[in-house]
């Protein structure tokens, strides 16, 4: 009864998990649909926009507006100083700041009033406020550079985006590859799991016919323990990569992923094609990257951030204010004591009486303690070096990257040529040997050594092969333009 319920939850799992077979295009065409590392990249290039958008915004219109109402018990302490209550005052207005160093308001006041011998007395005003920066935001000095500095950083943040997209595409090509190299290790450990395992086989036969002894046996069944191990440990490594899989593509979970559409002598020679273009270049290809963009950028946004950074703390303001005031406020009957003016009598006002005028202020802001200074001084020491950081880190990454690619896969070229031709004399070794061993000619122990030999030379062949393939992508997450097959998939 238990195997059966074993076998029944068997099938369900195997049922409900369907099986998918992915190549690199495969593996690309991934990369471009929605995915926490694409949601990841995209989410950082509009961090730039919204930094636009906010400096942007600092200059637009604002349309603001407010209501105040008062009540009061107090009692007139002189007929002629009339207590008014209730107090009612609405205001609307639209400001604006300029990217020249200049603000301006237009504003709307209206005060509605009563008291005793007064009746719905209203005030209105009409004003107009320009407001002009004199000292640090001189025309505009310091805000049009971080207007600029922004839009600078958004066209960073798009360049930025570009290169994430090309890094993400690489990784996960590069995840692909390493899936290839486990299974072409896997599918070499399998076949001489069996040649283990018929050897095994043989050994025993020669035991029975009183040819070998225990000893041999023992070595043989050793060796296809050994062998089993490896398989089991490639088939770890193979779980690991289809876990980083299926967290990099959601959209692969619940179905059992195994790679297929790979041609690794096709590939070899892309890469050997690829890298005949790298070595064409004798310095740095800045028209193959978008690096040399965002080196001009961060160039230009360091001369604003200087200038910036230089500015005075020191900020002189001159305000002028021109105001216009209408007052309904009409006698009732003649010899009344009660007043009272509507709304639309104060506007009246405004256009029968010249009550215009104008107000003028100078205000400023003089820092007089050391830790502002001190605290300045700090701030413009961290934005030049983190600047003057990131442009060497740059430029450091273009020069290193290409010229050290090149005599890279050159040299893991000739390790993986050497490879070969040691696996070609290997072979040769085996074959002999085994004929030698079955002639009793060699101990087994020989055999063995040599067979090792040729099985650890092959798996190197893929390390190294996967190693060449990694080194030319991490080169195309810099370079990523460069026009050869191998970075065109």
């Amino acid at each position: 009864m238990k195997k059966l319920v074993l076998a029944m939850l068997a099938i369900t799992v195997c049922a409900n998990v369907s099986a998918i077979e992915i190549s690199e295009s495969t593996i690309v065409e991934l990369t471009k649909k929605s995915t926490p590392s694409l949601d990841r990249i995209k989410s950082q290039r509009l961090m730039g926009k919204k930094d636009l958008l906010a400096a942007e915004d600092n200059l637009a219109f604002k349309l603001y507006g407010g209501y105040s109402h008062e009540t009061t018990k107090e009692k007139a302490i002189n007929p002629f100083i009339p207590v008014f209550s209730p107090i009612n005052q609405y205001e609307l207005g639209v400001s604006k700041n300029y990217k020249y160093g200049m603000s301006s308001k237009l504003q709307a006041t209206v005060d509605s009033r009563t008291a005793n011998g007064f009746n719905s007395i209203n005030t209105s005003i009409l004003s107009l406020e320009l407001g002009f920066d004199l000292w640090s935001d001189f025309m505009g000095r310091i805000t049009k550079r971080q207007l600029e500095n922004a839009s600078l950083s958004n066209k960073q943040k798009n360049l930025k985006e570009q290169i994430d997209l090309k890094a993400f595409e690489s990784n996960s090509r590069k995840l692909y590859w390493a899936m290839v190299a486990n299974a072409q290790k896997y599918k070499l450990t399998k076949k001489l799991l069996k040649t283990a395992q018929k050897q095994s086989k043989e050994a025993r036969k020669r035991q029975q016919n009183s040819i070998a002894d225990s000893s041999e046996v023992a070595r043989y069944r050793s060796q296809v323990s050994m062998r089993e191990g490896q398989l089991l440990i490639l088939k770890y490594e193979k779980e690991n990569l289809v876990k980083n899989l299926k967290t990099t593509f959601p959209s692969l979970n619940g179905q059992d992923v195994n790679v297929t559409g790979y041609n690794l002598d096709k590939t070899v020679a892309e890469v050997l094609s690829c890298t005949q273009v790298i070595s064409s270049k004798k310095s740095a290809p800045y028209d193959y990257t978008f690096y040399d963009e965002i080196v001009a950028l961060l160039s230009d946004v360091q001369k604003n951030q200087e200038i910036i950074d230089d500015s005075s703390s020191i900020d002189v303001k001159l305000t002028t204010k021109f105001k216009t005031t209408g007052v309904g406020s009409d006698e009732i009957a003649s010899g009344s004591n009660r007043y009272e003016g509507s709304f639309q009598d104060s506007l009246d006002d405004i256009d029968d009486n010249d009550r215009s005028g104008l107000e003028a202020g100078l205000v400023f802001n003089i820092p007089l303690g050391s830790t502002s200074s001190d605290l300045k001084e700090v701030n413009k020491i961290i934005n030049k070096k983190r600047l003057q950081a990131e442009l060497q880190e740059v430029d450091a990454n273009l020069v290193s990257t290409h010229s050290q690619i090149a005599s890279a896969i050159r040299i893991l070229s000739n390790v993986m040529k050497t490879q070969k031709e040691n696996a070609q004399n290997l072979n040769t070794r085996v074959k002999d040997m085994r004929k030698k061993y079955s002639q009793a000619r060699i101990p087994l122990y020989a055999l063995i050594q040599d067979e090792d030999e040729l099985m650890n030379n092959d798996l190197n062949i893929i390390d190294t092969q996967l190693t060449i393939l990694n080194t030319l992508l991490d080169y195309f997450i810099v370079f990523s333009e460069t026009p050869c097959a191998f970075n065109r998939k």
